[in-house]
């Protein structure tokens, strides 16, 4: 079984001080920061990202992450709930994995949800995923169970 990465993308991997993007999309550092966490955490990444809802962005996630190799899945889209919290509760059901980090630059009904609240890095809209983010979700990943 593998944890999983549930992962919004603006904001997140990308941000107003972002200088080097792949189709104006992400930012190549915070990629590489992603794909650290994913080799030490052998996580799967789960994007619940809105851009996840068009065929065109799909693709252009797709195309951004295999510059390191990383292989990316989409909530699907009729897991369709007013909060993310839900649509993630929602993915949750039913299957089977270790645990879980859910990186956002909002708070989209998270820390109101007892079973996401721990699992939840709030991440800085402006900065994007930094160092500390990263930390805490190798903590959040390898060190509690679900």
């Amino acid at each position: 079984m593998k944890n999983i990465i549930f992962l919004d993308i603006d904001g997140v991997l990308n941000s107003s001080n972002s200088k080097e993007l792949i189709l104006n999309i992400i930012d190549l550092n915070k990629l590489y920061l992603l794909y650290k966490l994913v080799d030490i955490t052998n996580s799967e990444i789960i994007i619940i990202s809105s851009r996840r809802r068009y065929e065109s962005e799909r693709n252009d996630l797709i195309y951004c992450f295999k510059q390191y190799d990383l292989n990316i899945s989409f909530i699907p889209n009729d897991i369709n709930y007013h909060d993310r919290s839900d649509e993630i509760l929602k993915y949750l059901e039913n299957r089977k994995y270790n645990n879980f980090v859910i990186l956002d630059d909002l708070d989209l009904g998270y820390s109101n949800n007892k079973l996401l609240n721990d699992h939840f890095i709030l991440i800085d809209g402006i900065v994007g995923l930094k160092k500390d983010d990263y930390l805490k979700a190798i903590e959040i990943l390898l060190n509690k169970q679900v």
